[in-house]
């Protein structure tokens, strides 16, 4: 089975190798939420993973998809993996999309009455690691979670 090597960015955050779990590629479209969000829990789930887990990955990739969604024309490619970290014991969750923009995932969320910019800042604080990095096309952003 094929290694990833997921590097972050100059965040500070360290380097992970990574054996894939699932992959799904898949145009974007808003249904595509509620689905990427439930197979993330199912998946996490199948790890032997506890319920909290698998929720906070479910609430996490439901931002990061609503975001590709958000920012993406619809039909365009996005690609999530899970991937594990055996050593670290860390289940680690790539949106792939097309848009060149990096977000920052630093921060805090924008005013209280906002309607958006809440799932960046959310993902930050809930996940043990996360970052962005610039594809050739598009961006990944990612996050990392304890399995155990």
């Amino acid at each position: 089975m094929a290694v990833t090597q997921l590097h972050a960015t100059a965040d500070g955050f360290g380097h992970h190798l990574a054996m894939p779990v699932a992959a799904i590629n898949c145009p974007v479209a808003p249904e595509l939420v509620r689905h990427l969000r439930n197979f993330v829990y199912d998946c996490t789930l199948g790890l032997a993973a506890s319920a909290d887990t698998a929720d906070t990955a479910r609430l996490l990739t439901s931002e990061l998809v609503s975001n590709a969604v958000r920012h993406t024309p619809p039909g365009t490619p996005l690609r999530l993996e899970l991937l594990r970290d055996e050593p670290c014991r860390l289940l680690l969750v790539t949106v792939e999309d097309a848009d060149r923009a990096l977000p920052a995932l630093s921060g805090t969320a924008q005013c209280h009455r906002a309607e958006s910019g809440r799932g960046l800042p959310l993902v930050t604080l809930l996940a043990e690691e996360s970052g962005v990095s610039a594809l050739p096309v598009g961006k990944r952003v990612w996050f990392a979670l304890k399995l155990g």
